[in-house]
């Protein structure tokens, strides 16, 4: 297990509270760090941990990346990788967080639902945008090539949390 013992950690976050959605514009989100606070206060982070691996693969050097809870760093700062983002059971309709973009992210959305998410993981729900997290079954953690900007669409890429930011 991981031996580093959390501490409190007083976050500070801005996030746009009018949302611009920029056709056809989308920004990576960082392989490493924050890209979205869940609504328990802890940070959701990148997909990579440590040696470039794939955070939630359970057979990884970090082991403990893997669960819902999250895991503390060597700074002692606890964080998400896992895209139940604090949550052990979310359905499609259980916020989850919001991204850095401002945009909620919900949990898992039906795979094989009629309404297929963008390479952001986003879909409008009534007129709103918002993101739905992919099961880790859904995900390809076969390749450790990251980036999805360079794969087919069908590919998805250890994007568990989000694909991308569809917002500014």
């Amino acid at each position: 297990g991981n031996g580093n013992i959390p501490c409190e950690i007083r976050w500070a976050i801005t996030l746009p509270l009018v949302h611009e959605k920029p056709v056809g514009e989308i920004q990576e989100i960082p392989i490493r760090g924050i890209i979205a606070m869940s609504i328990n206060g802890v940070p959701a982070y990148g997909p990579q941990e440590v040696g470039s691996d794939n955070a939630v693969d359970p057979t990884g050097q970090i082991k403990d990346a893997q669960f819902w809870y999250g895991h503390a760093t060597k700074q002692k700062v606890w964080h998400l990788h896992n895209p139940y983002m604090g949550k052990e059971t979310p359905d499609k309709d259980t916020l989850l967080g919001y991204a850095l973009d401002g945009f909620p992210i919900y949990g898992p959305y039906p795979v094989n639902s009629p309404d297929a998410l963008d390479e952001c993981n986003g879909i409008f729900v009534n007129g709103q945008y918002q993101y739905h997290v992919l099961e880790i079954a859904d995900v390809d953690g076969t390749t450790t090539d990251y980036c999805k900007s360079e794969e087919p669409k069908e590919v998805v890429n250890w994007n568990y949390i989000l694909g991308c930011y569809k917002g500014k």
